[in-house]
């Protein structure tokens, strides 16, 4: 199968991509379980079928912002993100904010407000704010 959808992290003012300096602080497993899901099945899915996928779902009371679904090491990984804005013909998903799942909440608190906050900025400048997610 093709790419179907190209994979971005959020990178904020200073040029940090936020998304790999996360990446950095969870373990090589973790991170591992994470790409796979984001490389052999996210990106080879079209946007439009993302939602028969149990890999990710649209976050309950944030219609516009999507979780990435990760069990490893006996945490629930919740990355954030959204689609768009597009770039060419192949949809866009950006990860915003790097998240778990403990007892239905966000860890950190607040991760829906920043990955909102972020998505602003990356709508209204792309360029600035997103660079291709780095699978290593």
């Amino acid at each position: 199968m093709s790419i179907q959808v190209i994979i971005c992290d959020y990178v904020d003012d200073s040029g940090e991509n936020v998304i790999s300096a996360w990446m950095s602080t969870i373990s090589v497993r973790a991170k591992a379980s994470i790409n796979v899901k984001l490389e052999h099945i996210l990106a080879q899915t079209p946007q439009k079928d993302w939602h028969k996928s149990r890999v990710a779902a649209k976050r309950k009371g944030e219609p516009d912002l999507w979780e990435v679904k990760v069990y490893s090491d006996n945490v629930q990984w919740r990355p954030l993100g959204f689609f768009g804005p597009k770039s060419g013909t192949l949809g866009t998903f950006t990860l915003l904010v790097g998240a778990l799942e403990k007892g239905g909440k966000l860890n950190p608190p607040g991760a829906t407000d920043e990955a909102q906050a972020r998505k602003a900025k990356v709508t209204i400048n792309p360029q600035k704010y997103r660079r291709i997610h780095d699978y290593k």
